[in-house]
């Protein structure tokens, strides 16, 4: 209610309808500058491109979700993408020693190990053997 017609919401407590207009308008309004989402109804299956930044303000511990959810804005089609030497900007809002800092720590850690199995699969099972045996 704060940002009006700014800003458009993304919930369960959206009809359908509601929802598909609220997309519509973000992906096709340029006055819609916000898109509000809730974490399991808007972080799959859904492409929103017209976005330069997402921010997260909870967090759940699945980096499949996280990972999904990111996703939705990065799949840029041939009529929105960002200007060149624009950037998304992924936003995580949390306080201190929260469960949510707790959380977005384990996504990062969770994301890290990803990396390196995905990069080389190969040298992630090979371990120096330090001891003197």
């Amino acid at each position: 209610k704060l940002l009006g017609d700014k800003c458009v919401s993304y919930h369960g407590g959206v009809s359908s309808d509601d929802r598909a207009e609220a997309k519509h308008r973000f992906m096709n309004d340029d006055s819609v500058q916000f898109f509000l989402g809730q974490y399991r109804a808007a972080s799959i299956g859904h492409t929103l491109t017209a976005a330069k930044h997402v921010a997260f303000y909870t967090n759940e511990p699945s980096l499949r979700f996280r990972t999904e959810a990111e996703k939705r804005a990065h799949r840029k089609g041939p009529d929105k993408t960002l200007a060149e030497g624009e950037h998304l900007q992924i936003w995580d809002f949390m306080a201190n020693k929260t469960t949510d800092s707790k959380t977005i720590t384990s996504l990062r850690e969770k994301r890290d190990l990803s990396n390196i199995i995905m990069g080389d699969p190969q040298t992630f099972f090979l371990v120096e053997d330090d001891s003197d045996e």
